[in-house]
């Protein structure tokens, strides 16, 4: 009996070669709602990582990662009413090693003015980074790495939505110790949309100023405005009261806004007034029953 032999080729490993790829790098920012004053962006990096030549997954993996990222606002690319109302709070935000994939939050801390209108505006973010243009092995030699740097300037949008914001002031009157009066506070809406269901809640925190009578004291009393249109301001009276001990100066009443915006969401705003006491005798003396008048005069106020 015969045997017939067959001679099957068998196909080695690569034994030298090279790989090329680079990093392929994209920016979003799936909240990118801003508000006026302190206000943060987070952002994500994608990476889909392009590969040309491929080899061992090492060497692919290296080709595609980019090291050493670090993030910042182009603030010489800020174009329009944005280059003028905003102020970058972060420099470099270092986002490391970012391999094939999605890394991040990423924060950037800004500062939005309130002089920027409601709209949607492109965020320019450089991205700097290293990484690997190829690689050249063999089972003979260490591999060789060919590396280099690049910096791309990429925008997101940020969208600064019309809302609301409450802000109240005291007038320029004063109250002497020892007397019950209406004392005038100027409920302002400073926002781009209208607020409805104003609930204003106003707090002493002391014994010396409070609201009612000298009688019948509270350390807290709240006002309703039913709608306070963009640059609108109500007046409101509140029946305020000045213990006969307290010596002149001025005293903190802290004031909480609840609303409503225009989508239905309830929003809060805190403001800090002073009331200025005089000695006794010394201010004013307009004496009201209750704790809070009726609202008594709306004044439209157009833009600045």
């Amino acid at each position: 009996m015969s045997v017939l032999a067959l001679a099957v080729p068998v196909v080695a490993a690569q034994d030298e070669g090279v790989v090329v790829g680079r990093p392929s790098l994209e920016l979003s920012a799936p909240a990118n709602r801003l508000t006026t004053g302190e206000t943060t962006l987070d952002v994500y990096l994608s990476n889909a990582g392009d590969l040309d030549r491929g080899g061992p997954e090492q060497f692919e993996r290296r080709v595609r990662t980019a090291r050493n990222v670090q993030l910042q606002v182009a603030t010489d690319r800020l174009e329009g009413p944005l280059a003028r109302a905003l102020t970058v709070e972060t420099g470099r935000v270092p986002a490391g090693i970012v391999p094939p994939g999605v890394a991040g939050p990423f924060t950037l801390s800004l500062f939005v003015a309130d002089s920027l209108p409601p709209g949607t505006y492109d965020l320019p973010i450089e991205v700097t980074y290293e990484y690997t243009l190829m690689v050249r092995y063999s089972q003979t030699d260490a591999p060789v790495y060919v590396d280099g740097e690049r910096r791309v300037v990429q925008t997101v949008p940020v969208v600064l939505p019309a809302l609301p914001r409450v802000e109240v002031a005291a007038s320029d009157q004063s109250l002497s110790a020892g007397s019950v009066s209406g004392y005038r506070f100027d409920v302002t809406n400073v926002g781009t949309a209208v607020a409805t269901d104003v609930v204003l809640t106003f707090r002493t925190d002391n014994a010396s100023v409070f609201f009612g009578s000298t009688d019948g004291h509270h350390g807290a009393v709240e006002a309703f405005v039913r709608r306070l249109e963009p640059n609108e301001t109500v007046e409101l009276a509140l029946t305020t009261a000045v213990a006969f001990s307290t010596a002149p100066g001025t005293y903190h009443v802290g004031v909480t806004a609840r609303y409503r915006t225009p989508t239905g969401r309830e929003a809060v705003d805190r403001s800090a007034v002073g009331v200025v006491v005089t000695a006794f005798g010394g201010g004013a003396h307009w004496p009201l029953a209750g704790n809070v008048t009726e609202l008594t005069t709306r004044v439209q106020r157009g833009p600045e």
